[in-house]
């Protein structure tokens, strides 16, 4: 099945925040709590705090966003997982993926980057959004951290 790309979504966003900061909030609070299950969205409050010190202050929506234009890049995915335009599949698993990252409290940038070297020392030949939150790639990009850390 392929993918619907939600051009209304977009529209109603950019519109919001051309009228303001707190309109383009509301517009993104409202598209999330659309296509999420209000258990994903309580998620966000516990892990904010958690969140990367250079996205912390995004909203989770603009958090999202960032994410996805990392992800397009390291996969080349040409804008496939933006939480604007993309499907409410993609939407629910890109939001996810942001909230297991956060709770790791890792650069998204470095999270990606880590995890696509390991599915891909694996042997992955094609690489899915859901495979970059299992556990074993947390646990090696945990393990990639600690050691640079060291």
């Amino acid at each position: 099945m392929k993918s619907q790309m939600n051009i209304e979504r977009c529209r109603q966003i950019h519109t919001a925040r051309a009228q303001g900061i707190a309109a383009g909030v509301k517009q993104e609070q409202e598209a999330a709590a659309a296509v999420l299950e209000p258990k994903t969205l309580e998620r966000d409050a516990t892990y904010r705090h958690l969140r990367p010190i250079e996205v912390r202050d995004l909203s989770d929506f603009k958090a999202t966003e960032h994410l996805s234009h990392v992800i397009d890049m390291q996969l080349d995915a040409r804008g496939k997982f933006d939480p604007k335009l993309c499907s409410e599949r993609d939407f629910r698993q890109v939001w996810e993926l942001r909230q297991t990252i956060d709770q790791t409290g890792i650069s998204y940038g470095v999270y990606v980057d880590l995890a696509l070297q390991h599915l891909k020392a694996s042997g992955a030949k094609r690489v899915h959004l859901t495979m970059l939150g299992k556990r074993d790639v947390i646990a090696h990009v945990l393990h990639g951290v600690a050691i640079d850390a060291a």
